[in-house]
């Protein structure tokens, strides 16, 4: 059986409140390239780092993955214990601006 995302390529963006590791994996699950940086000190520093990652990185698909909860309905971060100037934010929209 052919994998649906066997040919596409994803940058995984998983944030912490001490650091952000980033990879490009295949489809398949094979990791190509990875790299850490430690969790910016304000909102327009992470903003911009993430941007700085996908722009790097062309890709299928980004995915990101966050220490609190996002609500899908409002677009935005409800609870982000660990990165306070994360809470409310719509990261998704404020990524494409």
């Amino acid at each position: 059986t052919a994998m649906p995302f066997a040919n596409k390529l994803f940058l995984v963006i998983d944030v912490g409140g001490v650091s952000i590791k980033c990879a490009v994996m295949s489809g398949s699950g094979e990791i190509i390239s990875k790299e850490s940086f430690l969790t910016p000190p304000t909102y327009i520093e992470f903003i911009r780092l993430l941007q700085s990652r996908i722009a790097l990185n062309p890709v299928d698909a980004v995915q990101i993955a966050l220490p609190g909860i996002y609500d899908k309905e409002k677009d935005c971060t409800v609870f982000i214990a660990n990165i306070p100037y994360l809470q409310g934010k719509k990261i998704v929209q404020d990524l494409h601006t």
